[in-house]
């Protein structure tokens, strides 16, 4: 059995009024948000029975290379792993940058992203999870709606790829559009390096 639970629906599952795939955003997301509310995730069970323990190496036994640099150390600085930090996370965007999402977003020198990709990708926090926090702030909290809808949207960007991809599976090697295959593309060096000094 197939139990979702890193997306808010199916890929499959949502569909055009002709009983197709979307292939444009908004669309999709007028269909997906429609869908809400999404259902409460279940809590966590209180036991999981696996298998019995069997032995490991510990890890830095290994001497796993490379040891310098030390390539994690900014990985290290943003990223700590786990569903306790991506609670905290979570928590934390909605106390202190939802409601200026919209504005700030775009901002790089000013902390206002959620930082839950890594957290959504290793499956350490849900879509649902954070559809229903987020929803469940912007009702209590009204300033801050307009900053939720628009973080919303952004997890529904997530489902779209996700719906794009199962539709489409090509996608992820070669253009999705044949037109695009023989794209011009210009070696410039000096253009290159000129661009990189604008940042």
């Amino acid at each position: 059995k197939s139990f979702n639970a890193s997306l808010l629906a199916e890929p499959w599952d949502v569909r055009t009024g002709s009983g197709g795939p979307y292939k444009v955003f908004t669309p999709f997301w007028r269909s997906l948000s429609a869908r809400a509310p999404f259902p409460s995730p279940l809590p966590a069970p209180k036991k999981l029975r696996g298998a019995a323990r069997i032995g490991s190496d510990d890890l830095a036994a290994w001497s796993l290379p490379p040891t310098k640099p030390d390539w994690a150390g900014g990985l290290r600085a943003a990223w700590k792993p786990g569903e306790t930090e991506a609670a905290r996370r979570l928590s934390h965007f909605l106390d202190t940058c939802a409601a200026r999402y919209a504005q700030a977003r775009d901002l790089p020198g000013l902390e206002a992203t959620s930082r839950l990709s890594p957290h959504l990708h290793f499956g350490e926090i849900s879509p649902r999870q954070i559809w229903v926090a987020a929803d469940a702030r912007a009702h209590a909290v009204p300033r801050a709606a307009s900053g939720i809808a628009s973080f919303l949207r952004e997890v529904a960007w997530r489902e779209f790829s996700h719906h794009l991809i199962y539709h489409w599976p090509g996608m992820v090697e070669r253009a999705w559009k044949p037109e695009f295959d023989d794209f011009p593309w210009t070696d410039d060096v000096a253009s290159l390096a000129a661009w990189r000094r604008v940042g």
